[in-house]
């Protein structure tokens, strides 16, 4: 399955299981109901339930972090960097 969505907000490009996705996200930027506030953008770039996160997705702090999903929530996650 190929997969590819780009808009002004960011995207991703999905191939199989493998998939690059990006968020450019502006303060006070609202997505399906939800208020993003002054968040930054992201990059992720995952394998099935396994990711490696760039930016500030489900942390406290942006950096880099390896995340592992199960059932679309947050398994666990390891900051590999922080900034």
């Amino acid at each position: 399955m190929i997969d590819f969505k780009v808009d002004s907000y960011g995207g991703h490009i999905r191939l199989g299981g493998f998939t690059i996705s990006w968020a450019n996200f502006s303060p006070c930027q609202t997505i399906e109901g939800f208020s993003f506030g002054d968040l930054p953008g992201f990059t992720a770039i995952s394998w099935g339930d396994t990711c490696l996160e760039f930016g500030q997705i489900d942390q406290a702090r942006p950096g880099i972090y390896f995340t592992k999903y199960e059932e679309g929530d947050v398994r666990y996650s390891r900051p590999l960097l922080q900034f």
